[in-house]
C-alpha cells in the first residue's frame, strides 16, 4: 500500500445529506456510482407467542403490517476519503457525506470533527479501498447481520477491494475468525481511530437501506460459516440455556432457580463468550429447543433448523422484535417471557439496554408447557 503524506485540512464547512446529492453536485450518474442489490419484499411476519391475551403490543404490532427488507447498496466514490475513528465520509469537493458512515439517518457522523482546528495529516492511496467500520460492529449481533453482509454485497459488485476498513475501536475474536472463514486476509484489514485520513482512488462503501434484517443477509452468513466449511449438526439434539452468567448487563438474577428447572428436562446450560464461533454455529445447528435471555448469543439463531423452539426472556423494560424476525425468516417456533417488576404503559419501550431480568418460576414453567417442552 503506496502512502504519501499531504498537508494537514481544516475541517469540512458543509455536507451532502445523501449519495444522490453529492451525485448530482458532480455530475455524474447515478447508475454508475450507486449499485442497489435485491428488492425490499415486503413481508409479513408471525409474531412469538405468549402467556398473554393479548400478546404483548411490540408483537401485535410487529404483525399488524407488511415490512420491508432492507435492500443492498454499493457506493462508489472516485477519490472519497475515511476521517478519524468513526469513519467519517469526505467528498473529493471536501464536505461530510451524513448518510452512510455509521447506523444513522441523516445526521453528523462525529459531532467533534468541525470543533477540530485541523484534521489529521492527509494519507493519500492509489488502492481500491472498502469502509466497513460500523460503529457497533464489535456486537456479535451487528457483526453477524449488519457487517458480514456488506462482503456478499461488495462480492456482487465485482470490484475487487485491496483494503478493507474496519471500526478500530470495537475488536473482538470473533470478527477474525469469522474473516478467516471468508477468507479475507489479515494484511487487507486497516483500523480505524482518530489520526485516519485516508484518500483512496476509489472508496466502496456498501451498506443497507432501512428496513428488517433481510433473509437474504441471514442466508449468506449462513451459506458462508456453516454450509461451505461443512458444518454440521452433532448426532445428539440439544436442549440449551444461553447464560449470561458472564455479561456486564441484562442477568438473569435468579438464573439458578431456573436451569434447577431445565435440568430436568434434559437442558444444557452454555455461556458462549468461551466458545469459537464454529462451535456456536454446530450447537446451534443440533438444537431443538433453545432458551435464553435476549442477548447478542441468541443471534446464531440463524444456524437453527427449522422448527426448533425459541423461549426468549425479557426484562418489562427492554423488549425487542430482532430475534423474532430472524426466527421468521428461518422457520423457528418463537416464544416469549417478560420478567417480573412494573411494566410501562402500553406503546411505550423504554429500551433499558442494562436492566437486569427476573422470571417468575410459576410462569416460566407454563411457558415451558406452552412450547411443549416435555
Amino acid at each position: 500500500m503506496t502512502l504519501g503524506v499531504t498537508k494537514e485540512l481544516q475541517p469540512p464547512k458543509s455536507r451532502y445529506r445523501s449519495p444522490d446529492e453529492w451525485l448530482r453536485s458532480a455530475g455524474l450518474e447515478r447508475d454508475k456510482f450507486f449499485k442497489s442489490f435485491y428488492k425490499s419484499d415486503p413481508i409479513r411476519l408471525n409474531g412469538p407467542k405468549g402467556l398473554e391475551n393479548p400478546v404483548h403490543w411490540m408483537y401485535r404490532s410487529l404483525q399488524s403490517r407488511k415490512w420491508k427488507q432492507r435492500k443492498g447498496y454499493v457506493f462508489i466514490m472516485p477519490g472519497g476519503r475515511i476521517c478519524r475513528s468513526r469513519c467519517t465520509i469526505l467528498t473529493p469537493d471536501h464536505k461530510e457525506m451524513w448518510d452512510l458512515s455509521w447506523l444513522v439517518n441523516r445526521a453528523a457522523n462525529d459531532p467533534d470533527l468541525r470543533k477540530l482546528s485541523r484534521l489529521p495529516p492527509l494519507r493519500s492511496t492509489d488502492q481500491t479501498v472498502a469502509l466497513l467500520g460500523m460503529r457497533e460492529s464489535g456486537i456479535y449481533y451487528h457483526w453477524m447481520v449488519d457487517v458480514l453482509p456488506r462482503f456478499h454485497l461488495l462480492r456482487k459488485l465485482g470490484i475487487p477491494a485491496d483494503k478493507y476498513v474496519l471500526n478500530g475501536g470495537w475488536l473482538a475474536p470473533f470478527q477474525f475468525e469469522t474473516l478467516d472463514t471468508l477468507g479475507i486476509p489479515r494484511d487487507r484489514l486497516l483500523f480505524s481511530d482518530d489520526q485516519m485520513h485516508l484518500k483512496a482512488k476509489l472508496l466502496l462503501v456498501p451498506g443497507c437501506e432501512f428496513g428488517i434484517v433481510p433473509k437474504w443477509a441471514l442466508d449468506y452468513v449462513r451459506r458462508e460459516l456453516m454450509e461451505k466449511p461443512g458444518i454440521r449438526p452433532s448426532g445428539e439434539r440439544k436442549r440449551i440455556y444461553i447464560s449470561r452468567a458472564k455479561a456486564s448487563k441484562r442477568k438473569l438474577l435468579n438464573e439458578a432457580e431456573l436451569t434447577a428447572i431445565l435440568s430436568r428436562y434434559g437442558f444444557r446450560s452454555v455461556e458462549l463468550e468461551s466458545m469459537k464461533v464454529a462451535d456456536q454455529i454446530r450447537l446451534f445447528a443440533s438444537a431443538d429447543i433453545v432458551v435464553g435471555p435476549h442477548g447478542a448469543g441468541l443471534t446464531n439463531l440463524m444456524f437453527c433448523r427449522p422448527g426448533t423452539k425459541v423461549i426468549e426472556l425479557f426484562s418489562p423494560n427492554h423488549m425487542h422484535t430482532c430475534y423474532p424476525v430472524i426466527s421468521n425468516h428461518m422457520g423457528l417456533d418463537h416464544y416469549y417471557l417478560v420478567g417480573v417488576g412494573k411494566r410501562p404503559p402500553e406503546f411505550v419501550n423504554p429500551r433499558l439496554h442494562s436492566d437486569d431480568i427476573r422470571i417468575d418460576p410459576g410462569e416460566f414453567k407454563n411457558i415451558l408447557k406452552l412450547a411443549g417442552v416435555k
